[in-house]
């Protein structure tokens, strides 16, 4: 594929959000799980067949169709409940990172979703809108 002017930079910032930032994301995950008691080789245990799993989806359909989760089933108590407990575990950068990337899945799920859940996960991850 050939590239338009100026969107070089911007190709390279998608594959490192596709790749380097997942790796990323697999690491604060990892971390979660340290903190309930796992080791980091059962944390990666654990969570690979789950990123897999999403790799794997997303190779047959686009995102809104790959992505699972309490999200897309609508389920704020699940969500309020996340957020509470990583309020509660003090860590700024993990809760940051989950509210905004909830906020992006519940963007991608948003049209498949009942409108009374839509409105409440979107006051429970404080978008404004």
């Amino acid at each position: 594929r050939v590239l338009g002017p100026g969107t070089k930079v911007l190709y390279h910032a998608a594959a490192v959000i596709a790749a380097g930032h997942t790796v990323a994301l697999f690491d604060q995950a990892m971390a979660l799980l340290g903190r309930c008691g796992f080791t980091p080789e059962d944390a990666r245990a654990a969570l690979q067949p789950l990123s897999r799993g999403a790799l794997d989806n997303l190779a047959v359909g686009p995102p809104a169709d790959a992505i699972t989760g309490p999200i897309t089933r609508g389920d704020v108590a699940t969500i309020a409940a996340h957020l509470a407990a990583l309020a509660d575990a003090g860590d700024a950068q993990t809760e940051a990172t989950y509210r905004l990337l909830a906020r992006r899945a519940l963007a991608l799920s948003a049209a498949a979703l009942p409108a009374e859940a839509a409105s409440a996960l979107r006051a429970t991850l404080g978008v404004r809108g």
